[in-house]
């Protein structure tokens, strides 16, 4: 494997998760209704929050984690208590981060991928505390990766960027190699994530891909056709131009006990991204009445999170949230409106 294969690997804290069974998810069409509208929504703790170049965003339970590489740390964000957490400090000793681009977490750990350090970075969820660092060459080349309760990390990766792999022993080996999910656009497009005791992997022109801890795929699913469209008109609209190789069609996702939820490129006056369900099923996320930070924040999104029905949306200056509402509320004299 060569450096640019190796780097988009994952690194081994433990054990994988257990597996579980699943039956393969069918294709989907069309959304199970009309969709919901995101409308702001005002927290008081947000008001207070300096944030300066956001890279990412990443759920973990009750946990927004936000990683600033200008500031050299990793912000926490919970959501219940309305309080913050630090992880990390600017610097190059340990436990300092210098850019972190990329964390994931599980119940115990919280894992930095630190560009400026090239380095992966453990720190006790519950208590910042720093526990570990293991070299990485350069995390710049992978788009994200998913943690397992055991420790293990997971990243997209492999010679044709169609696996997922992690680290065994000190080699590099591939937990799936499956050749019918190949791509052919640059490595640093697909997003991993980690759905309940599965891997999600979401390809760049929309597809999702399911997989056991143990590599097997159990499944697969795309955007539904509307959903699809809207993102190849956005980048139209931006470009001038449908979307190459170098333009994923999902610019951000993450996954809660909703489902997965998903931002679409571009600049959409309507549908700015997805929530696929439990069940399967895909709902539109609809662009309601909104001005200065709030669209600016749906419009430069680098990371997205659902919670109960409240969308949180990172920007690089900033963390938003917005109320979920359906759609036909607006029928029923509620006030929503949409595109």
């Amino acid at each position: 494997m060569n450096l640019r294969q190796t780097v988009i690997s994952a690194v081994v804290l433990g054990l994988p998760f257990s597996a579980c069974t699943t039956s393969d998810v069918p294709a989907t069409t069309e959304p199970n209704n009309h969709g919901l509208v995101a409308e702001p929504v005002r927290y008081e703790a947000l008001d207070t929050l300096e944030l300066f170049r956001v890279s990412s965003m990443q759920p973990a339970a009750d946990l927004l984690l936000v990683t600033e590489p200008s500031a050299g740390r990793v912000l926490a964000f919970d959501r219940s208590k309305q309080t913050f957490q630090v992880f990390g400090r600017a610097g190059q000793g340990p436990g300092e981060l210098r850019s972190p681009r990329y964390v994931a977490a599980n119940e115990d750990r919280v894992v930095v991928a630190d560009a400026g350090n090239r380095s992966l970075i453990s720190y006790a969820k519950a208590t910042g505390e720093y526990i570990e660092g293991r070299p990485f060459p350069d995390p710049t080349l992978f788009s994200s990766f998913a943690i397992s309760d055991g420790g293990t990390l997971f990243a997209p990766g492999g010679p044709d960027n169609a696996s997922i792999e992690y680290l065994v022993d000190g080699d590099w080996k591939p937990l799936t190699a499956d050749k019918n999910v190949a791509s052919t656009v640059p490595i640093g497009f697909d997003l991993l994530l980690r759905t309940a005791d599965e891997l999600t992997l979401i390809k760049p022109d929309g597809t999702f891909n399911f997989y056991l801890p143990t590599g097997e795929l159990i499944g697969t699913d795309s955007l539904p056709t509307n959903i699809r469209e809207a993102a190849i008109q956005a980048v139209v609209s931006a470009r001038g131009a449908p979307p190459g190789a170098d333009q994923p069609l999902i610019k951000a996702a993450s996954s809660s006990e909703r489902g997965i939820v998903g931002m679409l490129v571009g600049r959409p006056e309507g549908i700015l991204g997805f929530l696929r369900n439990e069940d399967g099923r895909f709902q539109e996320i609809l662009l309601g009445q909104m001005t200065g930070a709030a669209r600016e924040a749906i419009e430069t999104a680098v990371g997205v999170a659902v919670s109960g029905d409240t969308l949180f949306v990172a920007s690089p200056f900033g963390l938003h949230a917005f109320k979920l509402l359906p759609r036909g509320r607006n029928e029923e004299g509620s006030g929503v409106r949409w595109p």
